[in-house]
């Protein structure tokens, strides 16, 4: 019962790396599977992890429709602390703002162990990275990444809309915003 088996179940894992991985996009809907990473990260662990300086502040990223916002936009008045979790709050329910969370597995124990399981399958070196969108907000336009993307849709509810590539296998430098009209 391998953490890849449970992330494209009903797919095998020979049937998702011989049929999909680095192929084709996939999208698995587990809902025989709903509870399976309930808990993983919650947006509680976010508010606790903040209020206590938990994070690196360097790894937060705070985006809404303009772009992204400057972390010292979140700083306390005071100057203590990291980021200020009501300043925070304030961009996610009032504003609509996400909130991005690099290297989160670095934080949380259950995060972590699931990261390493991931990286252990694959052999190569990889980020954890988590999203916090209020609702009907959208992080990004419609995009592409450049790396190879699991995402695990841990809480509420999105509408996701998984296309063929535009750019088949996508280096660094092949930004989406150069290809708005394929997109």
């Amino acid at each position: 019962d391998s953490l890849l088996s449970r992330l494209v179940a009903p797919l095998t894992p020979v049937d998702f790396l011989s049929g999909y991985w680095q192929q084709r996009p996939l999208h698995v809907q587990n809902d025989h599977n709903r509870d399976m990473f309930r808990g993983l990260y919650t947006r509680e662990m976010l508010e606790t992890g903040i209020s206590q300086n938990l994070y690196d502040r360097d790894y937060f990223r705070f985006v809404d429709g303009d772009g992204y916002r400057s972390n010292d936009t979140f700083s306390p008045e005071d100057g203590e602390g990291k980021i200020d979790p009501n300043k925070v709050r304030a961009f996610f329910e009032q504003e609509g703002g996400s909130v991005v969370v690099d290297y989160v597995h670095r934080y949380h124990h259950a995060l972590n162990a699931t990261w390493q399981a991931l990286v252990a399958t694959f052999g190569f070196p990889a980020t954890c990275t988590a999203y916090f969108t209020p609702p009907g907000g959208q992080t990004f336009p419609t995009h592409w990444d450049t790396d190879d993307v699991f995402v695990l849709h841990l809480a509420g509810s999105k509408r996701w809309t998984v296309h063929e590539p535009v750019v088949r296998d996508a280096l660094e430098h092949q930004r989406w915003g150069q290809y708005d009209y394929e997109l």
